[in-house]
């Protein structure tokens, strides 16, 4: 029993060492990077959606949607690069020089 509960408490660590590898820094600015790049992948962004067909569980089915609505949304405005409004959860801290409209 106890090699049981020692495999287990193995797995376990394994596994949050494995989620701690993938997880950023809180002070990665991906974000930034990301918003910052948008610009540069807009155009590109149309024909991606249209090229790749994707699918989804029930719990993601709301990424889904919102990846097929920016599709649509790209086709109607072309040359704007103000994103849609979307609901964004609130984060856990305030980012630093930033401010949102």
């Amino acid at each position: 029993m106890l090699a049981g509960l020692r495999a287990d408490r193995d797995q376990l660590v394994g596994a949050l060492g494995t989620v701690t590898s993938l997880m950023r820094p809180p002070a990665d600015p991906f974000h930034e990077r990301l918003v910052g790049s948008y610009p540069q992948i807009r155009r590109f962004l149309p024909l991606l959606i249209d090229a790749v067909a994707m699918e989804s569980t029930a719990p993601a089915r709301p990424v889904l949607d919102a990846y097929r609505a920016l599709g649509a949304w790209l086709g109607e405005r072309p040359h704007t690069t103000r994103l849609p409004d979307t609901e964004v959860p609130p984060r856990s801290s305030p980012r630093r020089g930033t401010a949102r409209p």
